[in-house]
C-alpha cells in the first residue's frame, strides 16, 4: 500500500465537506487547500443554522429547553442541525476512508458539532447517540458519493482552489471549466 501525503489526505477532507456540502443543497463559496496563518484547507459555504439562534428566542424554547433539558426542534430545524452535522462529519470521514491513519485536524470538525449536538440533546448520552446516529449516516453519504469526492480531492490537489460553481459542475457530473492561467 503506498503511503499517502498529507497534501491528498487533506484534500479528500475538505472534498468531503464541500462535496456533502453542494449533495445536501448548501451554496459553495470556495473550497481550498491553500494554507493560511487560520487553516490548512477550507470549505467556504452558506450556514444552514443561521437564524437558529433568533428563532429559539422568538420562540423560548431556550427557557422551556433548560426546564427539559434539550432544545425543541421543529422538523425543519432538525433536518437544518442534521445537515449541519453531516456536512461537519463529511470531512473527516472522508479523509479516514482515503487514509484510514489519518485522524489529522479532525478535532476542529468534531468540537462545535459536539457542543451544538449537547444543546439540542440536553446530555452527553443523548448527544453521542445523535451523534453516532448522524455519523452512520454521513459515512453512507460519503460512500455514496466517493468517486464525487475523489473527483473534487483531485481537482485540489491539481488547482488548489474551487469555486463553487465548479465544485457544483463537477458534483453533478459535468467538467468544471479550467483553471485560469496565472502569468502576467
Amino acid at each position: 500500500m503506498s503511503r499517502r501525503s498529507h497534501r491528498e489526505t487533506l484534500a479528500h477532507h475538505e472534498a468531503g465537506h464541500a462535496v456533502l456540502a453542494v449533495v445536501l443543497g448548501c451554496k459553495v463559496k470556495t473550497a481550498t487547500i491553500i494554507p493560511t496563518a487560520e487553516y490548512e484547507g477550507r470549505v467556504v459555504r452558506s450556514n444552514p443554522l443561521r437564524g437558529l439562534k433568533s428563532e429559539l428566542q422568538r420562540q423560548g424554547s431556550r427557557t422551556r429547553s433548560a426546564k427539559r433539558g434539550g432544545i425543541a426542534l421543529t422538523p425543519q430545524w432538525r433536518s437544518r442541525v442534521e445537515q449541519a452535522i453531516s456536512i461537519t462529519l463529511a470531512g473527516p470521514l472522508a479523509e479516514y476512508r482515503f487514509n484510514p491513519r489519518s485522524r489529522d485536524g479532525c478535532f476542529d470538525d468534531y468540537f462545535p458539532i459536539a457542543a451544538l449536538a449537547y444543546s439540542v440533546c440536553g446530555s452527553a448520552k443523548s448527544a453521542r447517540a445523535f451523534l453516532d446516529k448522524q455519523e452512520i449516516a454521513t459515512q453512507h453519504l460519503v460512500n455514496r458519493h466517493w468517486r464525487r469526492i475523489e473527483r473534487v480531492a483531485a481537482l485540489l490537489l491539481e488547482r488548489g482552489k474551487l469555486s463553487g460553481d465548479d465544485l457544483s459542475k463537477v458534483v453533478r457530473g459535468r467538467k468544471a471549466r479550467a483553471a485560469k492561467s496565472r502569468a502576467s
